[in-house]
């Protein structure tokens, strides 16, 4: 028997609530997350590597292509419930997020990003002419968020069903 487009649509708004719902880093990534370390404990003493995963956010502003991956620097931010970073002028410091491949600077720059991963040895770079020690995390899973300035989640209902934002 052939299905009707009146049982078509149950089916689809079911899937997009599940799909709506689901957290932008993994669920089981999230369970290994220690979410009693905080970006302020990280970088008081970097050099302290924490057992378990960190889940840290902010806005990308550089990105360094080298043989042996990438480093993308972040102005922190801390993170909204739903794991998007706040505006950057809640900052507490930088950090680097180490890839093991490419990233295209043009994709991630000035976008704001959220990483689950594990605390590697701090690096020492200059920011103008002052030293600043980053903490780096080893990227297990990370979520580039949507251009646009709204707080809205990607799917909104109201009458009719649509999305927000865009690139």
């Amino acid at each position: 028997m052939k299905p009707t487009p009146g049982y078509l649509l149950p089916v689809f708004v079911l899937f997009l609530l599940i799909t709506g719902c689901a957290p932008v880093i993994s669920r089981p990534v999230l369970n290994e997350v220690d979410r009693a370390i905080t970006f302020e404990e990280i970088k008081k003493d970097p050099s302290t590597a924490h057992k378990g995963l960190v889940l840290l956010g902010g806005k990308v502003i550089n990105v360094t292509n080298t043989k042996d991956g990438t480093l993308v620097e972040v102005l922190q931010s801390p993170l909204r419930r739903n794991l998007k970073p706040l505006p950057e002028n809640k900052s507490r410091g930088r950090f680097l997020i180490r890839f093991k491949g490419f990233i295209d600077p043009l994709v991630y720059m000035d976008k704001l990003i959220t990483v689950a991963g594990v605390q590697e040895a701090p690096i020492t770079r200059p920011i103008n002419k002052r030293d600043y020690t980053y903490p780096v995390i080893e990227a297990k899973e990370d979520y580039l968020w949507r251009m646009g300035n709204d707080n809205s989640p990607p799917v909104s209902f109201g009458i009719g069903l649509g999305l927000s934002g865009g690139y």
